[in-house]
């Protein structure tokens, strides 16, 4: 399962807009991108927010990818223009915390890299 976060602004906390039903990083964005239809209307994925006109996908956007072994264990991934950068492992509930300058995930820079996924 994978959740989708809008970032709409550089110092602006990521909404949730998404719960996309599969552990594939290339499907969750394929999924939450209006390519042949309104990406909402899928049924392959729950929507989020109140806003029922929700953008594609895009760079700098976040997706959480949850695993079930081990407990709440959880990757965070930034869509990047050649893929996603992950950019934090956790095994806790994520959460974007900090203030504006200093805008942290789970306790990492928001910057912090680990490595690449190309889902």
């Amino acid at each position: 399962m994978i959740d989708v976060y809008h970032a709409d602004g550089l110092f602006t906390e990521p909404q949730l807009v998404a719960r996309v039903y599969t552990d594939s990083l290339g499907q969750a964005f394929k999924h939450t991108n209006h390519i042949d239809d309104d990406w909402t209307k899928s049924d392959v994925l729950q929507v989020f927010g109140d806003d029922q006109r929700h953008r594609s996908t895009s760079v700098g956007d976040l997706m959480v990818r949850h695993r079930r072994r081990p407990a709440k264990h959880h990757e965070v991934y930034l869509v990047s223009g050649s893929g996603f950068t992950c950019i934090n492992i956790g095994h806790e509930d994520f959460k974007v915390e900090g203030k504006e300058e200093d805008r942290m995930l789970d306790g990492q820079p928001l910057g912090y890299q680990s490595g690449h996924d190309q889902g």
